[in-house]
């Protein structure tokens, strides 16, 4: 699966359009966009808001860009449902895979977050943050 965001700005809704194996399944919307290339009101992302579910626009929107990342291609048996499939002939499916390191000072932990085709998957405490000079 995979899933493009339209971000139309603050005054518009968002537009998700998922894909499976190359058609559209689902159109949504997302609520109101954003301004691109703005930083987050102070003080609006807490460590523990950054849950699995999230969309890879609203962290954005409300935590900013990462201080770190990576990503790219794996492939995977897991599926959008959860489970692992190693019985079915073609074995899995190609999913991007990133990986976000997010800094929230010197009197917090860093989190890692994983996120999958656009979504948060999961989210690890690392070592303690730094205050940014």
């Amino acid at each position: 699966m995979m899933e493009w965001t339209y971000n139309h700005g603050p005054q518009r809704l968002m537009n998700q359009i998922v894909f499976r194996e190359g058609k559209v399944i689902a159109i949504r919307t997302a609520g109101y966009g954003f301004r691109a290339g703005t930083p987050p009101p102070s003080g609006s992302c807490e460590p523990t808001s950054i849950a699995p579910g999230l969309s890879k626009y609203r962290l954005i929107q409300f935590c900013g860009e990462p201080v770190q990342r990576s990503g790219g291609y794996v492939y995977s048996t897991v599926y959008d449902d959860g489970v692992q499939r190693y019985f079915l002939r073609h074995g899995g499916h190609a999913v991007y895979r990133e990986r976000w390191i997010y800094n929230f000072g010197a009197n917090r932990l860093l989190r890692e977050v994983t996120l999958e085709n656009a979504r948060v998957v999961s989210v690890q405490t690392l070592g303690r943050g730094f205050d940014r000079r």
